[in-house]
């Protein structure tokens, strides 16, 4: 099994992808990527993106209930199990899933948050 995450960005390599896969008749890969590969063979799951809360939100209970900021806690534990979604840095964490765009892929988040905050460019100017 292959598995190609963020495909999307190395989109240049999908004729290589596509030779090995018809060289290689028993491959299986899972591939994840924001645009469709328009493969013969390839079968698209659509995953939407996780709950965000409002941009205007400010209230930290209404804050930590969305999936984006649940993920972004369980994510944190992991690394820092005594992280805690605090009033102080509710907004930081919902602008950090906000500039995310309520992706999956915080199972990746390697910083702490300010500093991530920080070395992240917006895509939305």
């Amino acid at each position: 099994m292959l598995v190609l995450d963020n495909f999307e960005q190395v989109v240049a390599a999908l004729p290589l992808l596509a030779e090995l896969l018809s060289k290689s008749p028993g491959l299986k890969v899972l591939v994840t990527s924001r645009e469709p590969l328009h493969l013969s063979w390839e079968h698209e799951w659509p995953v939407p993106p996780l709950e965000l809360p409002p941009p205007g939100a400010a209230d930290h209970a209404s804050i930590a209930k969305t999936a984006a900021v649940t993920l972004f806690i369980v994510r944190a534990r992991a690394l820092k199990p005594d992280f805690t979604l605090t009033p102080d840095i509710a907004g930081l964490v919902k602008d950090i899933c906000i500039r995310l765009e309520g992706c999956h892929w915080l199972s990746s988040w390697p910083q702490p948050p300010r500093s991530f905050f920080r070395s992240r460019p917006s895509r939305h100017g």
